[in-house]
């Protein structure tokens, strides 16, 4: 634990990208993989949430993430931006997952509203933000898989158009108009009640 604080200590002042510190990384700086675990851990832990329904699972998950990303360093190439490449990889290990599993629903509603982030400096708004956050969940199960994938992509990571075809791999165009159709569901859906 240490030498993570010191790796912390030693980039916290600079301004590193997350693909300088990937091809730190390769150069053997093992300090510049425990930045790029605490930058985007949070985020990569949500999105997995979102997609397996459980933490558990998800942290578990989480952990194969990064062994093969831990085990790709040494070939990646600076081709797109860092969080293409991540969930790219996070993609792939969901798709493992679930084909080792047998079938189940992948659907959301399983998830209290304990599972979901949230500000505790706003208690007024709990109780609004919980039932916004139920609507929205009810409204996302109710997309195609490939409207719900992009959508939780667009609304969880904020990826770009491009960056999210790059990680499910198809046409940038194809994408826009999956977001489209999503976005005008969840708003009907959430409007509707």
């Amino acid at each position: 634990m240490a030498e993570v604080l010191e790796a912390v200590g030693e980039y916290e002042d600079s301004e590193l990208s997350d693909e300088d510190l990937m091809l730190a990384s390769a150069h053997g700086d093992e300090g510049a993989l425990d930045i790029l675990y605490l930058r985007h851990k949070e985020a990569v832990l949500r999105f997995l949430v979102y997609r397996c329904g459980s933490w558990a699972v998800a942290e578990e998950l989480l952990q194969d993430v990064w062994v093969k990303l831990c085990r790709n360093r040494f070939s990646y190439r600076v081709t797109a931006k860092f969080t293409t490449y991540l969930y790219t990889i996070v993609r792939t290990t969901l798709i493992d997952f679930y084909r080792k599993q047998p079938p189940f629903s992948d659907s959301v509603d399983d998830l209290s509203p304990s599972d979901m982030p949230r500000d505790a400096h706003q208690p007024d708004t709990l109780l609004e933000q919980d039932e916004q956050q139920q609507r929205l969940r009810e409204a996302l199960n109710l997309l195609p898989e490939e409207q719900r994938q992009v959508m939780q992509l667009r609304l969880n990571e904020d990826l770009s158009a491009e960056e999210i075809a790059g990680i499910v791999g198809v046409s940038t165009n194809t994408v826009k108009s999956r977001i489209r159709y999503a976005t005008a569901k969840l708003k009907q859906a959430v409007t509707d009640e």
